[in-house]
Order: structure tokens, then C-alpha cells, then sequence
């Protein structure tokens, strides 16, 4: 084929070859570009199978619009019936080629991971299904992107008439009892000729995981039956046996994904996704920890009988110590006060770890419930144990003190004394461990609540300095610098977040609330709609992207979104402020007054960026007075979006009252009083 043309693509060089064609590489001639062109050669053609599954390739990689997919930019076929497929030309290696020989870094590892369940993730949005995702198919640029090949084998989900069709039945009767994939990295299901879904890619990267941290394979046998067998029947042995460099996190996700029942496996793609990318984020954390500190001398590697006899030396005196201050009443049982700080270990979110494994079990629970679920209720008990076992452990206690306030920020409570019960949690946990990041940047969340704006810098400060990979942190600073006026340097810190982690939905939650702010109604619903798409039931996303369509005037819409709510959530806050709102642009005077009782007043007169809510919803049923009081009440609890106020569609009805510029003056004063006192720092 070197040197011949098809179409506009002339043949350069041969590239590779598999059992779905010839891979070339090629040189566009109409617009002076490299290619990739792969070519069913004309023995293969005439296999009906063979063709169908050639073409399902390019219509299923042409479905799908993501960076870490190859893209497929035409199909041919030529006058003597030479079909072909012309796709980027990517310039790296395969996976296979970039571990064979070398150790891949646990941050590396997960680089690769997340970028392919990202893939996947998109496929099966899409109904497509890879069934052959291995090393061989999965590139890697000299820049680190991965891109995904292959989707010779790819299958779609149908729908019940899909199924019922001819042309699916014969399908299905072709391949029935047909092992199609790679046997090393097929599922139990596959290797046995069933039905499969989209949890058949997750066990497949699963076995490609554990490849990239044990540099072996998981399922090893003489021949191709006993792998098979060995998949069926054989749990792989630890990860932790060949490469103890790797996190016991990371072996977790890889064991979740070679679960042999596909419903214990992860159910998902974006599930697995974001259980990589909390890993990763916490690898990033410790990385810009360690380059803050300076360069850490690391000792030369020893043989793991070294390593073995070390660690029982270690453990061995480990016991010794333990009787010991048993014996004596020391910190393991008397309670006296913690271990020192220097002895303990860091937990994944940067803080101390216990030195108790229970309590730091039921912490990550609570970390679990965060920040998956966003189950404050689950979270806040989990920490409650780990504070039981362990009463002195300071990270715990900073979780346990920011659940009181999620408990107002989510809308389960307007009890304003959980303010002062986080201060005094937070205040302990600071006592415990004095440089304790996450308790910093709990009070930094309490001081915006409790009007105490002025001292956020510097606390915010405080915990940067102890943990500068912060996310939650960066989150208050965002919601500072909102109430400032100041969006050019909250939208800058929200998109730092999202490039680092896009699923920290507080982030793009905070996105999509400047953007609306500013007039860009479709940005913020189209980000308010990733959030929902990561959780349908995300409260904050719902009350706020009904408050998107309100602004807008799409009250229709409005209404629709504030229905995708659970009905568990009739008595939340958030819920109902939304609804009072919606009701007064109904025009629905009674019922609006009826919802926006004084029990959802309490609640909005608490949260400094919701107060000017309440100016809006007495705006729009037409009592200045009240609307001009409310957003008064604004300005004194530190909210100074003077340029909103001014563009607010629902203020337009007070904007021209004397008072709504005194307002603005003063918002004006205070800037300019804020900017002096900077200067003089």
C-alpha cells in the first residue's frame, strides 16, 4: 500500500496491524495534514462480519466528541471495494509500549486512569459499549493526553424495539457463544459468552489499572483457557505484593472494578471517575505540600527482604511501645491528651490521621458521605464515632464543626447557635493540632455567616499556609470576594478548582452564580445542568437554576426545575425561599407571603448572599419599603454587589427610590474604606 492514494490520502507508511485491519500512516493532500488510515484488507472485505464490525467502529467512535477519543474524520471505500477508515494521527505510545519496563508513579498511573474513565464515561453516555479496552488500545502523547482506540468491537445498548428488530436478532445469534476481545482483559461475563453492559469497560480498566501498579497483569495462565478460568474463579493477589509504593486507596478502586459480579462492581464510569479523581486530588495536595517544604532527600531503595525484616523490626517494637503505655497509663488509655503531632500520619485530606485505625475508618466514612452523597446527616454521625474513639483528633473535629454549619448552608436549619457550636468545635480541633487546614477553613466559612467579613483573608491565609492544595478554602475566598463586587477574582478561583477537579461541584455551583449575576443566564443553567447531571438531586443546583429561569423570565421552566425536587425536600430552606420566590412571580401574592413565612425569613437573614433574595421577592409583590429594608439588612451583613443591584431584573421596581442609591453610596464608602486600609498593609 506505500505510495498509493486513496481519495486524497496518500500512503506513507505502515504503521501496525490487528486483527480489525492494517494501520497506515498518511498525508492528507487537501489539507496538508498527517493522518491515520485503517485499511480492511480485501480477504477480510469479504467477510460479511468482519465489515459490518469495521464500519460499527467508525460510526461508533464518530458518535462521540471528547478529547480523549480518536477522531474518526472519514469513511471511504474505494471502486474495487477497499473500505477504510481515516482518523487523527496521534504522535505517542501506546500503554502497552509506556509500562513495558518501567515503573509508573502512582500520580502518573492515575493521570492515565482518569483521562481513560473519562472516555468511557462519555461512550457510555453515548449507549456505546468498547469491549476491548486494553494497553494496546490506549495511547498516550508526549504531552500525557490519552486518547482511546479502537472501537472495532464497540456495541450499543438498544432499546426494546432495537432489540426486537431482524437485524439485531441475527446479530445477536452471530455472536452468541463468540468470545470477541482480548482474553487477558475481558470481564467474567464476557470470557463467558453472556450478555454484557457497560460495566464489562470497567472491568477491563480495572485489569489495566492493576497492570500499571503491579506491572503485571492480574490474570495470568499457561493458555488462553486457563486465564479464562482464572477470571471466572480467581481473585488476583494484592497489588501492595509487587509495588508497596502504591496507595491503599488506589487498591480499593482496582478491587472494586475486578469485582466477578458486574453489581459490585463500580455502576458507572463517573462513579469510578470520581473516586480517581478525590485520589488524585489528594496526591496534588500532598505534591504542593512537599514543594512548599523544599526537596525531601530520599533514602536509596532496598530489596523487599530488607524492607520485610524492617518492617517486622518495626512492628515488634511497635508492640513493645504500645504494652508499654498501656502499662504506664499513658495516651493509648488514658486519654490524657493526644500523641504528638510529629508522630502521627496524615490522613487523604491533608490533616493528621488518628492514631486510632477505627476512628480514622469511620472519618473517611464521613469524607465518603461528603463528598459523594452529600449526605451532611451520615457525614456528621460518622465523624461523631471517630470523635468517640478518638476525642482528640483534631481533623475529625474540624469535619464534625463544619457539618453544624452545612446544616444552615444546606437549608436543614435556621438555629443560628450551630454557628457558635462550629466556632467552639473548631476552636478545640485548632487546640488539638494547631495548623489544621480544614478547621481554618471552617471558620472561614463562619465568619462570612456570622458578618464578621473583614477577618476572612487572614484566616484564609492560615489555612492556605498549612495546606496551599485547599479546595474548601478557595471556596469561602470565592463567596468573599462575591459579596466584595469582586467577580473577576471569585470566577478565577472557581475555574482554578474545576481545572483541577470538575466534579467539586461547589466550585461550578459558585461558576454558574457569577455568570447569572453578570447576565449570562445560558452559561449558568448549562453549568447548573453539569451538576445535576453529576447529582440529580443537588439541592443548591436545583434552587439555583430555578432562580436562573426566574431572572431569565422563563418562569415556566422555573417551576419545572424546582418539581425535579424530592419530596423530602419540601421543608428544606433553600426549597422554599426558591418556591416563595417563584410563587411572587407568579403573581401568586397569598400563597408567596404564605411560603415565605417567618421561619424561611430567619433562615434568609442568616446567609449573607441570600438576604438580597429577600429584597427581590418583596420587589416583585410591589412593597418598596419592605424590598429597600431587606436590602439594607444586605449591605450590614457584608453583601456590596453594587453592580448586581444595579443590573438585578428583579429590583428593577425600587432602583429608582431615593434610598436604593443611598445604599449604593454606601456599598461605595465601604469599598473605598476596604481599599485605603490595604494600601496602609
Amino acid at each position: 500500500m506505500i505510495g498509493t492514494t486513496l481519495s486524497h490520502y496518500r500512503i506513507t507508511e505502515k504503521l501496525g496491524a490487528g486483527g480489525m485491519g492494517e494501520v497506515y500512516l498518511a498525508e492528507d493532500l487537501m489539507l496538508d495534514r498527517k493522518v491515520a488510515v485503517k485499511i480492511l484488507p480485501r480477504e477480510m472485505a469479504s467477510d460479511r462480519d468482519r465489515a459490518q464490525r469495521f464500519l460499527r467502529e467508525a460510526k461508533a467512535a464518530s458518535a462521540l466528541n471528547h478529547p480523549n477519543v480518536c477522531v474518526i474524520h472519514e469513511v471511504g471505500e474505494t471502486d474495487d471495494g477497499l473500505l477504510f477508515i481515516v482518523m487523527e494521527h496521534i504522535a505517542g505510545e501506546t500503554l502497552d509500549s509506556a509500562i513495558a519496563g518501567r515503573v509508573l508513579a502512582t500520580p502518573e498511573i492515575l493521570d492515565i486512569a482518569v483521562q481513560v474513565a473519562d472516555a468511557l464515561d462519555e461512550a457510555h453516555s453515548k449507549g456505546i459499549i468498547h469491549r476491548d479496552i486494553k494497553p494496546a488500545n490506549i495511547m498516550v502523547t508526549a504531552r500525557g493526553q490519552v486518547k482511546v482506540l479502537d472501537f472495532g468491537l464497540a456495541k450499543r445498548r438498544l432499546s426494546a424495539e432495537q432489540a426486537d428488530s431482524p437485524e439485531t436478532t441475527s446479530q445477536a445469534q452471530t455472536e452468541a457463544g463468540v468470545l470477541l476481545g482480548t482474553v487477558q482483559y475481558m470481564s467474567p461475563e464476557q470470557a463467558l459468552g453472556k450478555n454484557i453492559d457497560h460495566r464489562t469497560d470497567i472491568f477491563s480498566l480495572g485489569v489495566v489499572l492493576y497492570q500499571m501498579a503491579a506491572r503485571r497483569r492480574p490474570f495470568l495462565g499457561g493458555s488462553a483457557i486457563e486465564t479464562i478460568d482464572r477470571i471466572i474463579h480467581a481473585e488476583p493477589e494484592e497489588i501492595t505484593h509487587y509495588n508497596d509504593d502504591i496507595p491503599q486507596e488506589l487498591e480499593r478502586i482496582t478491587r472494586k472494578c475486578l469485582a466477578k459480579s458486574c453489581d459490585q462492581r463500580y455502576q458507572s464510569a463517573k462513579e469510578l471517575l470520581i473516586d480517581l479523581k478525590n485520589l488524585s486530588r489528594g496526591f496534588e495536595s500532598q505534591q504542593v505540600r512537599l514543594e512548599h517544604a523544599g526537596p525531601v532527600p530520599h533514602p536509596p531503595r532496598r530489596s523487599r527482604r530488607i524492607r520485610w525484616i524492617i518492617a517486622m523490626a518495626a512492628a515488634t517494637c511497635g508492640c513493645f511501645i504500645i504494652y508499654y503505655s498501656l502499662v504506664r497509663g499513658r495516651w493509648m488509655g488514658s486519654g490524657t491528651g493526644p500523641p504528638p503531632v510529629q508522630q502521627r500520619a496524615q490522613s487523604r485530606t491533608a490533616g493528621f490521621a488518628s492514631a486510632n485505625p477505627e476512628a480514622n475508618e469511620y472519618y473517611e466514612k464521613g469524607i465518603l458521605f461528603l463528598r459523594t452523597q452529600y449526605s451532611v446527616a451520615r457525614a456528621r454521625e460518622m465523624f461523631e464515632r471517630a470523635l468517640q474513639v478518638d476525642p482528640h483528633f483534631a481533623e475529625a473535629q474540624a469535619y464534625h464543626a463544619f457539618c453544624y454549619f452545612l446544616l444552615i448552608d444546606g437549608g436543614y436549619s435556621n438555629d443560628s447557635g450551630l454557628l457558635y457550636k462550629a466556632e467552639e468545635e473548631i476552636r478545640q480541633a485548632l487546640q488539638d493540632d494547631p495548623k489544621s487546614a480544614m478547621a481554618r477553613a471552617a471558620r472561614v466559612a463562619v465568619l462570612l455567616y456570622q458578618g464578621r467579613k473583614e477577618l476572612v483573608p487572614a484566616e484564609a491565609n492560615l489555612a492556605l499556609e498549612a495546606n496551599p492544595g485547599d479546595l474548601d478554602v478557595r471556596i469561602w475566598l470565592m463567596n468573599y470576594h462575591q459579596l466584595n463586587g469582586d467577580y473577576a477574582a471569585a470566577e478565577n478561583l472557581a475555574l482554578e478548582i474545576l481545572r483541577r477537579n470538575p466534579l467539586f461541584f461547589p466550585a461550578r455551583m459558585c461558576l454558574a452564580d457569577y455568570r447569572r449575576q453578570q447576565g449570562d443566564f445560558a452559561e449558568a443553567i448549562r453549568q447548573l445542568d453539569k451538576i445535576l447531571e453529576q447529582d440529580s438531586q443537588n439541592i443548591y443546583a436545583i434552587v439555583k437554576l430555578a432562580r436562573a429561569f426566574g431572572e431569565k423570565g422563563d418562569l415556566k421552566m422555573a417551576r419545572q426545575t424546582l418539581e425535579r425536587a424530592s419530596a423530602d425536600y419540601r421543608n428544606n430552606y433553600q426549597y422554599r425561599l426558591a418556591l416563595g420566590m417563584q410563587l411572587a412571580l407568579e403573581r401568586q401574592r397569598g400563597a408567596a407571603l404564605k411560603e415565605m413565612d417567618a421561619e424561611v425569613l430567619k433562615y434568609a437573614g442568616m446567609i449573607p448572599h441570600l438576604v438580597s433574595m429577600v429584597a427581590q421577592f418583596y420587589a416583585v409583590l410591589g412593597d418598596t419599603a419592605k424590598a429597600l429594608e431587606w436590602l439594607d439588612s444586605a449591605l450590614r451583613i457584608g453583601d456590596e454587589r453594587a453592580e448586581w443591584f444595579n443590573r438585578d431584573p428583579l429590583l428593577a421596581s425600587i432602583r429608582n427610590d431615593p434610598r436604593f442609591k443611598q445604599i449604593l453610596d454606601s456599598i461605595a464608602l465601604r469599598r473605598q474604606v476596604r481599599a485605603q486600609s490595604l494600601k496602609k498593609q
